[in-house]
């Protein structure tokens, strides 16, 4: 299933994540907090400790932009 928010806000959360372990909280707490599974804050965490805060970053959606206007 798709996470549900715009690219920002998932960032956010991911970002406010790897805040929260580092304050001492516990992966299950940082879970229910935020709203998601436990086992996404342990993936969260891997990346953070892989590639740093720019893994963690909105990447760009792919494919063709939509060709309708906003309107």
């Amino acid at each position: 299933m798709r996470p549900k928010g715009s690219p920002e806000v998932l960032e956010w959360r991911r970002k406010r994540a790897i805040e929260l372990l580092e304050a001492g909280k516990n992966p299950s707490e940082v879970a229910e907090f935020l709203g998601v599974d436990r086992n996404t804050v342990y993936r969260w965490r891997r990346k953070y400790r892989r590639g740093g805060l720019e893994d963690l970053a909105a990447k760009p959606i792919p494919g063709r932009p939509p060709r309708l206007s906003p309107e």
